[in-house]
């Protein structure tokens, strides 16, 4: 019974491993397609390496990725600022309002 319970570990972190370096964009250290031969050939080794110096973190993978939505963007928020101190400057001078600014 503990071999069987080894064995199916050992299976399950293999699909694991192979399922994760299939999906990420690109892996640290090795080509993809390295990567997944070294975790199909080496049934203990390839996974415990793809975890440990594969994988990439998911903090560094949320750094690389764009901005989910308009006020995660520092651009977008320095740009709205700027239209609203725009605004602000042509209602203390009494002009119209911009036709052509969206509100």
């Amino acid at each position: 019974m503990p071999r069987v319970i080894a064995v199916l570990v050992i299976l399950a972190c293999t699909i694991a491993a192979f399922a994760e370096c299939v999906q990420t964009p690109s892996p640290r250290l090795l080509p993809r397609w390295t990567w997944l031969l070294v975790i199909l050939l080496l049934p203990v080794i390839g996974p415990v390496a793809w975890f440990l110096f594969g994988r990439v973190s998911r903090r560094s993978e949320l750094q690389r990725s764009s901005p989910v939505s308009p006020d995660d963007d520092p651009r977008f928020m320095r740009e709205l600022g700027d239209e609203v101190w725009r605004r602000k400057q042509r209602e203390r001078r009494g002009e119209p309002p911009d036709p052509s600014a969206t509100t």
